[in-house]
């Protein structure tokens, strides 16, 4: 209806805190793979019979799907599983003229963060762990998707971009 899609960006994403693994019920694990991974997924299958080659498709990942923690597991396991779909449909694309690549994103200001860190104490144990020696704020994501979303990165897919302030 609308014509074709330049741009695809998958930042959709939930990350509950179950208190073990034996606390992962069925129900928080399919939604949370519904959202972070089968969501992506569909969209950008749906997308790419819409997109022109030059196009270019950003999906959000996180540093837990590197660096999972105990706390973790069902969130850095499907942010993992989206960093897997990205290199793939890299490659499936890549002929298309189609990029996909993932900004895996370290500690950002964001409710999630707020929820996992709640204490100000806390959050600047965090920073002092990173490199530039701050949280990332949103709108420090906007030059990295721009970026992915431009002709300057032409040649760039199946990337998965490490946005931390050097916390890695």
């Amino acid at each position: 209806e609308f014509g074709k899609i330049d741009i695809l960006v998958n930042n959709a994403g939930i990350a509950p805190v179950p208190p073990s693994l034996m606390g992962v019920t069925e129900e928080l694990f399919d939604k949370t793979f519904g959202v972070n991974v089968k969501g992506p997924l569909r969209l950008m299958a749906m997308a790419a019979e819409h997109m022109p080659a030059g196009s270019s498709i950003i999906n959000i990942s996180t540093k837990a799907s590197q660096r999972p923690s105990p706390f973790t597991v069902v969130y850095a396991g499907s942010k993992a599983a989206l960093n897997a779909i990205t290199q793939a449909t890299a490659q499936e694309f890549g002929p298309r003229g189609i990029r996909v690549n993932a900004i895996v994103c370290g500690p950002f200001v964001t409710d999630s963060f707020s929820k996992a860190i709640p204490t100000p104490e806390a959050a600047e144990r965090v920073a002092k762990m990173i490199s530039v020696g701050h949280i990332g704020q949103p709108e420090e994501i906007l030059g990295t998707a721009l970026l992915l979303a431009s002709d300057a990165s032409s040649y760039m897919t199946g990337a998965l971009l490490n946005l931390d302030g050097g916390g890695s």
